[in-house]
């Protein structure tokens, strides 16, 4: 059934040079972008800097296990350990306890221990409690402790020589220090050019810890490490781990009981509340990703089973729904879906810039989001909706059920077994392409534009309306314009699997991340292809939805931890 609508004012072929422009517009945007500027430089290097903090969390308990491993299986026999070799201290095995020492057992002091010596005398209960005999390690054991710490060092310094500002330097430092390479922080604080007094802070509180002094040029200069670290802007940019772990240092060596616990507090509520559900989100991925080979192991057996019976080797899978078929909703013109498409991309970049002039706050990025999501998709509906004369656009879009003969359970369950299945050639194709992108030169690409706003640490509010834009509002959206308007329409003139990776590819391309191309184009094909097998949209949005649902939980731990 067609429909007459709204015909197009005007010469056509001015309409294609619109629609043309419409969608270019943003690639040459991107093009004509050029470096990245010094703020998503430093984003960039705030998120990997986070990143391999909760590697290093994750890692220590890694470590704590190896250890009672080895305690049950070779005897409990104590002895002296070499920090340098076995790598980390115990009480750097456990993030979020005792960091500076049991706060409650330090002596009582009337003000902060601001010189040196006092400090370090202050410490020795410390210092012995870091040197402590612990139980036997293996050879194997130690090893590799030593390894991982070698490689955890050599990264940090790769780190710092790939960094040209000196907030990003001082950030590495921060780093280095949080994680106990303290010999790495204090050789590469030297290279810094005016170290702040936050760096200063830092760098006495390891050096104490260790029964050390910082060298001359590094010791703080008048402004007590206690009073820095107690300023409200103190570690600004570093992350709440880095920040709260020299807190407590520097506060328990002060003998600041009261300091020390609030900041092993936060440690302990981000290790109590972040950690386990990033572990649990790994957990479900390792889980799916296990079911998703097994798919596509036995589906490789039942397409082997159905040719050697003569049969269509898909036809078992085509059998659980009952797909799109050969329809043709779209009339044949190219002209109204391109309009369609460049009215998404201009509307979402229009409201984007209509935001930043509008007078009031800056920082609801949450609701800004969303606000452009739902407008580009919206005026992109009613583009496409008024000029194309085809059938009523919910029902060519599949969105209501009783236009697809699918119910949402039904597309809910299509949509998980399709995001299992998808995991395994994601992990290797994100591999090849990062392989691929350091060799262009694209490995320091920018983060996800997601994680930007993540890293401004906005409110729950905004927070709740950003994942709401991510799981909800971008699925919808996308879902429509790609799969129910661009694949269907690409479908009617070429084959199923070719139009699934055109619009794939396109798919990719508007996310506008050459360092992820390969897994961006993954996803749409896979998409087009649950939305093919289903015949309804909801399915591909639900997995559109769930894929984004799990990256942005992992995304949030990491920036916000």
């Amino acid at each position: 059934m067609t429909l007459d609508r709204l015909s197009l004012p005007g010469n056509r072929a001015t309409w294609w040079v619109l629609g043309t422009l419409a969608v270019l517009l943003p690639f040459g945007l991107l093009i004509g972008h050029g470096a990245p500027s010094d703020e998503t430089a430093m984003g960039t290097l705030r998120f990997q800097v986070r990143l391999r903090n909760v590697m290093w969390r994750m890692t220590q308990i890694g470590e704590v296990a190896l250890r009672e491993h080895d305690r049950r299986g070779g005897g409990a026999r104590a002895e002296p350990a070499d920090d340098d070799v076995a790598g980390t201290s115990e009480s750097a095995a456990k993030p979020a306890q005792k960091l500076a020492g049991d706060a409650t057992s330090l002596p009582k002091t009337d003000a902060p221990k601001t010189d040196a010596p006092k400090a370090e005398a202050n410490t020795n209960a410390e210092a012995d409690d870091e040197r402590r005999p612990r139980l036997r390690e293996t050879p194997a054991t130690l090893q590799r402790l030593a390894a991982g710490r070698e490689v955890m060092e050599k990264a940090i310094v790769t780190l710092f020589d790939h960094t040209t500002t000196a907030a990003g330097q001082e950030l590495v430092v921060a780093h280095a220090i949080a994680v106990d390479a303290g010999a790495t922080a204090t050789r590469l604080a030297s290279r810094l050019q005016s170290p702040s007094d936050a760096i200063r802070a830092a760098l006495a509180a390891t050096a104490a810890n260790r029964g050390e002094s910082p060298p001359s040029p590094l010791a703080m200069a008048v402004t007590p490490a206690h009073a820095v670290v107690s300023r409200s802007d103190f570690g600004d940019g570093w992350g709440p781990f880095i920040r709260e772990r020299v807190r407590a240092r520097v506060h328990a060596l002060a003998g600041d009981r009261s300091g020390a616990r609030r900041a092993n507090a936060a440690l302990s509520w981000s290790d109590e509340t972040l950690l386990p559900l990033l572990y649990t989100l790994l957990q479900g991925l390792l889980m799916a990703g296990v079911f998703g080979t097994g798919i596509w192991f036995f589906g490789a057996l039942r397409v082997s089973a159905a040719r050697k019976q003569g049969a269509a080797p898909l036809n078992w899978l085509r059998a659980r729904h009952v797909g799109l078929g050969d329809e043709r909703p779209y009339i044949d013109d190219r002209l109204v879906p391109l309009l369609g498409f460049g009215a998404w991309l201009m509307v979402y970049l229009l409201a984007g810039a209509l935001i930043r002039t509008l007078p009031g706050p800056r920082d609801a990025v949450g609701f800004h989001v969303l606000f452009q999501s739902l407008s580009g998709a919206v005026f992109a509906a009613w583009v496409v909706s008024s000029f194309s004369r085809t059938a009523l656009p919910l029902d060519a879009a599949r969105l209501r059920p009783a236009a697809s003969g699918v119910s949402p359970w039904r597309a809910s369950t299509a949509a998980l077994w399709t995001y299992c299945a998808v995991l395994p050639p994601m992990l290797v194709l994100a591999f090849v392409n990062m392989l691929i992108a350091e060799l262009v030169g694209l490995s320091d690409a920018a983060p996800h534009p997601v994680v930007g706003m993540l890293l401004e640490d906005g409110d729950p509010m905004q927070l709740g309306a950003l994942a709401v834009a991510v799981v909800i509002g971008a699925p919808l959206g996308e879902e429509l314009i790609f799969r129910a308007f661009l694949y269907r329409a690409l479908k009617q003139h070429t084959r199923v699997l070719v139009a699934a990776v055109i619009s794939g590819v396109i798919f990719s391309l508007v996310h506008m991340s050459p360092a992820a191309f390969l897994p961006y184009m993954t996803l749409g094909i896979a998409f087009a292809l649950v939305f093919e097998w289903t015949g309804s949209l909801w399915a591909s949005i639900i997995l559109h939805g769930l894929w984004n649902a799990v990256v942005f939980g992992c995304m949030a731990v990491i920036t916000l931890s």
